[in-house]
């Protein structure tokens, strides 16, 4: 994984819950993190759509359960 990749989507995270301030931990999921209800779970999917130039499938929305999830998703989209 590139730098440059972990900087655009803790960019995207950061944009999505401002309360992260920076300080990101791959482990950390909606029990985690304050603003990570399903409302911000749909926006950080479409930041992510946008960001990236993607088009997430449901499944692949119901599969972010983690930050460590988006990277691996990511992955399986070919974006490295």
């Amino acid at each position: 994984m590139s730098d440059k990749l972990e900087k655009s989507i803790f960019e995207v995270l950061v944009a999505v819950f401002p309360s992260l301030n920076g300080q990101i931990d791959y482990n950390w999921g909606p029990n985690d993190i304050k603003e990570w209800d399903s409302l911000n779970h749909l926006n950080l999917a479409m930041s992510l759509n946008e960001k990236f130039s993607i088009e997430l499938e449901f499944e692949d929305v119901l599969s972010i359960e983690t930050i460590g999830d988006i990277f691996l998703m990511l992955r399986k989209k070919g974006i490295n």
